[in-house]
């Protein structure tokens, strides 16, 4: 998803002034909920330049 789709689906058509930093902190505190243990394959991928994916690990 890019920057501003997750934005877009979080904060509605008031996303206007979120920063990608905003998006990275943010993800970035979900990325710690999510993991199991340090040596677990994480869940929210960063793609550099476009956004964020999400693996399942299916």
């Amino acid at each position: 998803m890019t920057f501003e789709t997750i934005a877009y689906h979080v904060w509605g058509e008031e996303y206007i002034d979120v920063t990608p930093k905003t998006i990275h902190n943010l993800l970035s505190r979900l990325r710690q909920k999510l993991q199991i243990a340090p040596e677990a394959p994480e869940y929210v991928i960063s793609v550099r330049g476009i956004g964020y994916k999400f693996d399942a690990g299916i």
